[in-house]
């Protein structure tokens, strides 16, 4: 992993400020491209890392500043509603994707029910935060580090990482090799249940409703920034859909 470093001149802690709103966080320099495609070996290494992050138990509280929000459903039928009132959404596409959600968000509720317990987590293990160095791949950009229940994170970023852009599926050979690398280090499994997709359920509930506030003005920004967030809202509304109804199929992968 990237080693952060204190910065020189204005900063709060290891963030530096680039303008008046504006940090950045910094580490040491790591001068590589990323992968163009994810190969066995790198998921591999992947679940490897996943598991080393694992052992070291950080405690990540999901109270904490609304770090893990889960969305009341009668919230998302008016945030859809008002997504077919601005043009983002029709009103067929609002309807199928209000019965998803609302199964995914019902599905996360029960899971949360439970009182799993949470620790601190990377949660965005994508090929676009992977370096690969002379000294072997280097993980970056923890800006979206917080609580995750361990198993959850696991099967979370391993399949995210198998979903190349593009792919209708993630590919179960990079699943399979992944969930290896983390065994094999002395990672922790979990069952093989559709609770352990909970935490990708969770995240990427939170990434539709974030855009969906942004696509029709429920939260300020830019009209460009507003024009990108709807596109999001449709691929975002494909990607839930995807995971809703798959994840059956996808249990027999963790086995």
């Amino acid at each position: 992993m990237a080693v952060p470093v204190e910065p020189r001149g204005d900063a709060v802690g290891y963030w530096a400020r680039l303008d008046e709103d504006v940090f950045a966080r910094v580490c040491t320099w790591v001068d590589v491209a990323g992968p163009t495609v994810v190969d066995p070996e790198l998921a591999t290494w992947a679940g490897a890392t996943l598991a080393a992050i694992n052992r070291l138990e950080l405690p990540g509280d999901p109270a904490a500043e609304a770090a893990y929000p889960v969305h009341p459903v009668p919230d998302w039928s008016d945030w859809l509603a008002t997504a077919t009132a601005a043009g983002v959404l029709t009103d067929r596409q609002a309807r199928a994707l209000l019965r998803v959600v609302t199964k995914a968000s019902r599905r996360v509720h029960a899971e949360l029910a439970a009182g799993p317990r949470f620790h601190l987590a990377h949660r965005d293990v994508s090929r676009t935060n992977i370096l690969l160095t002379s000294h072997g791949p280097v993980l970056v950009d923890f800006d979206h580090a917080g609580p995750e229940v361990p198993w959850w994170e696991v099967v979370h970023q391993v399949f995210n990482l198998a979903w190349d852009p593009g792919r209708p599926q993630p590919a179960p050979h990079i699943v399979r090799a992944a969930l290896e690398g983390y065994l094999d280090a002395g990672g922790t499994p979990g069952r093989a249940s559709a609770a352990a997709f909970t935490g990708m359920l969770a995240a990427n509930l939170a990434w539709l409703a974030y855009n969906l506030w942004l696509a029709t003005g429920l939260r300020p920004c830019s009209a460009s920034r507003r024009v990108i967030a709807a596109g999001v809202v449709q691929d975002a509304s494909r990607t839930i859909t995807t995971i809703v109804t798959s994840t059956d199929r996808w249990i027999a992968l963790l086995g």
